[in-house]
C-alpha cells in the first residue's frame, strides 16, 4: 500500500522530485538531439504508395536528407537532374496551433510514423509530402512526345531525352494506356513545350502509371522541396543508395 504524498518524509519526496527531475532532462535532452537530427542531417521515411517503383517500392523504408528551411528554394541547394527529392504537396493547408506545438513531439515517440493530426490536405484525399525523380531544373526546356519525356537543358539548342539530361541512371515503369488521348487532358502522353520559370522544377514519378506529379499539377518551386533521398536501409537486401540498388538489379539482369 502506497503512502499518501504529503505524509512521506523529506528524503522521499526529495528522491522522487530528483528522479522525475532526471528523467524530465533526459527525455527532453534526447528530443532535442531527435529534432536537431532529423532536421538537419538524416530523416527516416517510408514509402505509402507505388509511384516510384521500381526503384522506391511501396513499403521500403529509407534515409531522407531534409534540408533547413532557411536553405529550402536556395540556388546553392539546387537538385540534380534525375534526384529523387521529397517535397510539400500543392494546395494550401492551414497549420493548427495543436499541429505545430504538438506533432514534432508525437513524431519523436513514434519514430516518424504517426503525426497525429490530420491535415486538411490529408482530409481531401492529398499526402502532405510527395516524392518524386527531378527531371528538369529551372530554365530548361521539357515536352512529352509519345509517352516520352525530353529535355532541352537551359543554354542547349536541341532536345535530349530525360536520361541523356539525368545524372542518375533509373528505369521507369511505362504505361501506354494514355496513348492517343486528347492533348487537352492531363493525362495525355503528348504535350507541347513549354519553359520552366525561375525557382521552377519538373518532378515525375518514375511508376508512369500514377499521374500525381507534374503532368497534373505543374512544376513545382525549390522552396516545396524538404530534402532528397539518401539511401535506403529497409528490406536489408536493398540496403544503400538508389544507384548501388539499380546497379545490383542490372548485374542480376545480365546473369539471367
Amino acid at each position: 500500500m502506497s503512502v499518501p504524498w504529503r505524509l512521506r518524509s523529506y528524503q522521499e519526496r526529495q528522491y522522487v522530485i530528483k528522479t522525475l527531475r532526471f528523467y524530465s532532462i533526459f527525455f527532453l535532452s534526447l528530443f532535442v538531439m531527435y529534432q536537431i537530427v532529423t532536421g538537419f542531417f538524416a530523416r527516416p521515411y517510408t514509402l505509402d504508395s507505388p509511384g516510384m517503383s521500381p526503384a522506391i517500392e511501396q513499403g521500403d523504408l529509407f534515409i531522407i536528407g531534409p534540408l533547413p528551411w532557411w536553405l529550402q528554394g536556395k540556388d546553392r541547394n539546387m537538385p540534380k537532374r534525375g534526384e529523387i527529392v521529397l517535397f510539400e504537396s500543392p494546395g494550401k493547408d492551414k497549420v493548427s496551433a495543436g499541429k505545430f506545438i504538438f506533432e514534432p513531439f508525437i513524431r519523436f515517440i513514434t519514430l516518424q510514423q504517426w503525426g497525429g493530426f490530420r491535415s486538411a490536405k490529408r482530409k481531401q484525399g492529398m499526402p502532405d509530402l510527395l516524392m518524386k525523380r527531378v527531371i528538369a531544373l529551372p530554365g530548361d526546356w521539357v515536352k512529352i512526345d509519345h509517352n516520352q519525356i525530353y529535355v532541352r537543358p537551359r543554354g542547349s539548342r536541341y532536345f535530349i531525352s530525360e536520361f541523356e539530361a539525368s545524372t542518375q541512371i533509373y528505369e521507369v515503369k511505362q504505361d501506354d494506356a494514355a496513348l492517343g488521348w486528347k492533348n487537352i487532358t492531363a493525362f495525355s502522353s503528348e504535350f507541347p513545350a513549354f519553359q520552366l520559370a525561375k525557382e521552377q522544377v519538373f518532378v515525375v514519378g518514375d511508376n508512369r502509371g500514377h499521374m500525381n506529379d507534374s503532368r497534373t499539377f505543374g512544376p513545382i518551386s525549390l522552396g516545396q522541396i524538404k530534402g532528397r533521398v539518401l539511401s535506403l536501409y529497409w528490406p536489408p537486401k536493398k540496403m544503400g543508395t538508389i544507384e548501388k540498388k539499380h546497379q545490383l538489379e542490372m548485374q542480376e539482369k545480365e546473369e539471367d
